[in-house]
């Protein structure tokens, strides 16, 4: 329901009547951002949860923690408004209060790999994220390495991940996107090619879209422009599921 921009006018009601439910004030933050893009509104309301939470986000054991919540929403709110410098430091306010907290320090590893300045950053909050149980922020290093066009670091990573050299779908879409980075289009468009072959086995339209969309992008990169129309005319025509 809160992708219908009429839902705006529940929630309103909803704060009205109950304005101390933090549930209910995480669904205002919600339509403000998505379905009004209204930045300023979304993170407004958030900052009131994590000032209302905040006292007890260090207690361990919590079943739920609203404080937690909203700094990863203000994070995607601030991206979004492109306020990287604001959405870490809320990001390391959590962090002063969970110091242990892994998904915390994944999220900082991640705004800090938008900039190439601090990827050696990004990398320590990516050692503090795996040491206290998300190993899946390796993942961001690979972000990391294709935005600096790091074939070698990028190897590294995959290597430390297990990914094989062929059959995994996501090593092959982003070895084909860190290869379109450094110019290797012919190298990107074989392992486009893979992760379309790969796609085309499973049931999910979505991911036949994103493949064939790959390697439409480094067709035309190729100065393959009919090629590439060809693709993405064919993909138009695929069904699309009603989340999209």
């Amino acid at each position: 329901a809160t992708d219908d921009p009429r839902f705006a006018a529940v929630v309103d009601t909803m704060v009205a009547r109950y304005p101390s439910d933090l549930d209910v004030q995480m669904m205002v933050a919600g339509p403000a951002l998505f379905n009004r893009a209204d930045f300023a509104a979304a993170t407004a309301t958030l900052e009131r949860v994590w000032r209302r939470d905040s006292a007890l986000a260090s207690q361990p054991g919590r079943a739920r923690c609203y404080t937690c919540e909203a700094t990863i929403h203000l994070q995607t709110v601030l991206e979004l408004a492109d306020s990287l410098p604001a959405a870490e430091r809320w990001v390391r306010k959590l962090l002063a209060l969970r110091p242990t907290d892994a998904v915390a320090w994944t999220r900082l590893a991640w705004i800090l790999e938008h900039d190439v300045t601090r990827h050696a950053e990004m990398q320590a909050a990516i050692d503090s994220a795996v040491r206290h149980g998300e190993p899946g922020a390796w993942q961001i290093a690979l972000h990391g390495a294709t935005r600096r066009g790091d074939t070698v670091s990028f190897n590294a990573v995959a290597q430390r991940l297990g990914w094989p050299a062929t059959g995994n779908a996501g090593a092959h879409w982003a070895r084909a996107i860190l290869f379109r980075d450094v110019g290797r289009l012919d190298d990107a468009l074989r392992e486009a090619q893979a992760y379309a072959r790969l796609a085309a086995r499973g049931p999910a339209t979505e991911d036949r879209h994103t493949a064939r969309s790959i390697e439409a992008m480094v067709r035309l990169e190729r100065r393959e422009g009919r090629l590439a129309a060809a693709i993405w005319d064919s993909i138009a025509r695929l069904p699309r599921p009603e989340s999209t």
